[in-house]
């Protein structure tokens, strides 16, 4: 069964790798058509992450070769779907991860499309497949972050340090967040104990302060450059975990001897991804805390600014120059 499907669309096509100025939007794409263990759904919200942007420049592992449609996250209604699907049907409204977001209707696979929350909208929806699972895993199943323990959260004001932060307090630990100056309230808002400015200042030096010189019991890490090199020396002793999951500000290196004689921590490294491919029952109880989170009204739904599809470049041209806040959505 399917809806009528018309055999073009709007889509954002990244023509190059010289970033998202060279995304462009094209009205004759061809409409995907969902394969074996497929759906097609019509995007309603797609979501705008990081990786778009490291995509942009051929910087992402193992990433599309431009000329493609760019984005991955998206929920709408699925209105086709391929052989051999049993689970969601033409009419449901899913959020899932797949190739080609920034477009009118994209293809997921199936056993990964997620159904909306009830009474949430598709904007709402944005991040749960994303930035919510990279949070949780990053917090418990590889953070190990129990009461009474620190957090250190960089990069508290995005979608993924939002979410890290309303887990963690939930959790019982103490966050210490970090932030440019103009995204200091949003932060306290979603619950920091402190919030440091990610952009002056030794934030090392800040989180011994705060937690009488033993340092933070986890750090989440995912700015990059620099501040890798802050979050290890912020770590506490021998029991401090570091999970890497990100590196927006730039490659950073770290050596054995470092570990041995400077930075005497865990370091974890953490692509959400690969342990999607390598660990699925690990995402499936991540998926289903989530599910236990939203119900018990911890992870409400998401507020995301929304552009028109067609100002998907000047999206994420603001987010990489870091001056948003939250979540983003294109809107086709």
């Amino acid at each position: 069964m399917a809806m009528s499907v018309p055999g073009t669309m709007s889509a954002l096509r990244q023509t190059s790798l010289n970033g998202p100025r060279d995304m462009r939007l094209i009205t004759d794409a061809p409409v995907p058509v969902p394969g074996r263990g497929e759906v097609l759904i019509r995007v309603a919200a797609a979501g705008i992450n990081f990786a778009d942007i490291s995509k942009a420049y051929g910087t992402f592992i193992d990433g599309p070769r431009p000329p493609y449609v760019a984005g991955f996250e998206a929920a709408g209604e699925i209105v086709a779907v391929g052989e051999a699907v049993t689970g969601p049907q033409p009419g449901a409204r899913v959020v899932g991860v797949g190739n080609g977001a920034f477009a009118e209707y994209m293809v997921l696979p199936a056993a990964t499309a997620v159904p909306l929350p009830s009474g949430w909208t598709e904007q709402q929806t944005l991040g749960l497949v994303v930035n919510w699972p990279t949070a949780q895993a990053a917090l418990k199943p590889l953070g190990g972050i129990t009461a009474g323990q620190t957090v250190l959260v960089h990069a508290a004001a995005g979608a993924t340090g939002q979410a890290a932060v309303t887990m963690a307090k939930h959790y019982g630990a103490t966050v210490i967040a970090t932030a440019s100056p103009g995204k200091h309230e949003t932060v306290l808002a979603s619950g920091a104990d402190h919030v440091l400015d990610s952009l002056g200042g030794d934030i090392a030096a800040e989180v011994l302060q705060l937690t009488s010189g033993t340092g933070a019991d986890l750090v989440l890490e995912s700015a990059g450059g620099a501040t890798l090199d802050a979050g290890l020396a912020a770590a506490k002793r021998v029991t401090g975990r570091v999970v890497v999951y990100g590196l927006a500000g730039g490659e950073a290196a770290i050596t054995n001897w470092d570990l041995v004689y400077k930075h005497q921590v865990h370091v974890i490294g953490f692509n959400l991804g690969v342990l999607i491919q390598a660990a699925p029952l690990v995402f499936g109880e991540v998926m289903g805390e989530l599910s236990a989170l939203i119900a018990d009204g911890v992870l409400t739904p998401g507020r995301p600014t929304a552009y028109d599809l067609a100002d998907g470049p000047k999206a994420l041209a603001e987010l990489e120059a870091r001056v948003t806040v939250g979540k983003l959505a294109l809107l086709p």
